[in-house]
């Protein structure tokens, strides 16, 4: 049976993947989560398939997302997603096939209690028609501790053994930051992973622009086979600014047999901005040491927390009396010389004038004002958040 998940036993790595990591309940824990997680990798220490598997540390009080790229099939027809899981503790993880932001019908997805030994997890059903007849496979689960995945698998019909989609896989390495300054040496890696008994390839990577100009960065042949893995280390022309999308084709015998894309940004070295002086640059992104590293080239000055959410209210006092400020992040933002702009709002639900089965409590304004007051006193005169915290 024809295996269609791209890269489903992650010898290439993390590449043709997605994972996102949140708040367990929401928001609540988010900037904790977004600042301290560690990125997910392909690891050899435990591997079901061949020689590498996914490994995802989760942190506490988070839940992750891992979610595929969209996959064409054939409606109507029965397909079977399988894949080998195991996690550090017992925990549960839902897989699911979705056609949109969420899988809706229940057949499509199964919830399965995982445990430290690898154990491969199934389900079939018919897919429905969807828009462009395009699934992906979601995979989600939360509690703090490290899970592995290995052998992704989806085909028609059923199949008992993972079968690699292609004979040949080729992916990026991630990197960390995308937005490079004009001049700035850039150097790149590109993974190719052979199942089958050695061939010799040609790999092409092209630059695209903008406007669709083509520029050849790349062309090399190699040969490789029996189960192998090949790295390739490269660099990519920085002299002009803009965006480039990075385009690795492999080819046998002059036919495409697989591909991959990277995106990056050039720009040029902005002007410093210092701490409270006025700009009219801002920006809303979430206060990852990833998302800082591309603001600060991009010459943003100013940033919204939301996330992190440190300042509101429905997140610094859960409990009445009980203040928690989480400000890892907010420390690194103006210790790279942003300004940052607060939030000073909401209700947390002890304190909430809400209708009691109200969803949206934090929306509401206080039953008391003096709680109100003392939550505005504690978070601006808390040594976290200093009078550099400008709020709205």
């Amino acid at each position: 049976r024809v295996n269609i998940v791209a890269n489903g036993d992650f010898e290439i790595g993390v590449d043709k993947w997605a994972i996102k990591y949140r708040g367990a309940h929401g928001y609540q824990n988010d900037a904790s989560i977004t600042f301290n997680k560690e990125m997910p990798k392909a690891v050899k220490e435990s591997a079901k398939i061949n020689q590498r598997s996914l490994k995802i540390k989760i942190p506490k009080k988070a839940h992750v997302r891992l979610t595929s790229p969209y996959m064409k099939i054939n409606p109507g027809r029965r397909y079977t997603l399988s894949m080998w899981i195991k996690s550090k503790k017992s925990r549960s993880v839902q897989m699911a096939l979705g056609s949109g932001w969420f899988p809706h019908n229940k057949s499509l997805q199964k919830s399965v209690s995982v445990g430290p030994v690898w154990k491969k997890f199934s389900f079939s059903t018919v897919l429905p028609s969807a828009p462009e007849n395009s699934y992906y496979i979601k995979l989600v689960t939360k509690g703090e501790g490290s899970l592995w995945v290995d052998g992704v698998q989806l085909s028609e019909g059923s199949s008992k053994t993972y079968n690699p989609p292609k004979s040949i896989e080729v992916g990026y390495e991630p990197i960390e930051n995308s937005v490079y300054y004009l001049g700035e040496k850039i150097f790149l890696k590109l993974n190719l992973f052979s199942y089958i008994k050695k061939q010799k390839y040609k790999i092409i990577i092209n630059s695209i622009d903008y406007d669709g100009n083509l520029s050849k960065v790349l062309e090399k042949h190699i040969l490789i086979g029996n189960n192998s893995l090949r790295k390739i280390n490269f660099s990519v022309s920085s002299i002009e600014p803009g965006y480039k999308k990075l385009v690795a084709k492999v080819y046998l015998n002059d036919k495409v047999v697989d591909s991959s894309e990277l995106s990056i940004g050039i720009v040029r070295k902005q002007r410093s901005v210092g701490k409270n002086i006025s700009s009219p640059f801002g920006n809303h992104l979430r206060f990852s040491r990833q998302g800082l590293g591309v603001a600060k080239k991009l010459g943003i000055s100013w940033l919204r927390m939301h996330p992190p959410l440190s300042t509101k209210w429905a997140y610094t006092e859960l409990e009445k009396g009980k203040f928690t400020f989480d400000d890892k992040a907010i420390k690194l933002a103006k210790s790279k010389g942003f300004n940052i702009l607060g939030s000073l709002d909401t209700s947390p639900n002890w304190a909430s004038s809400a209708p009691k089965h109200s969803k949206l409590k934090q929306h509401y304004p206080p039953i008391d004002l003096k709680g109100w007051e003392n939550y505005v006193f504690k978070t601006v005169r808390s040594e976290e958040h200093t009078s550099e915290l400008q709020s709205h």
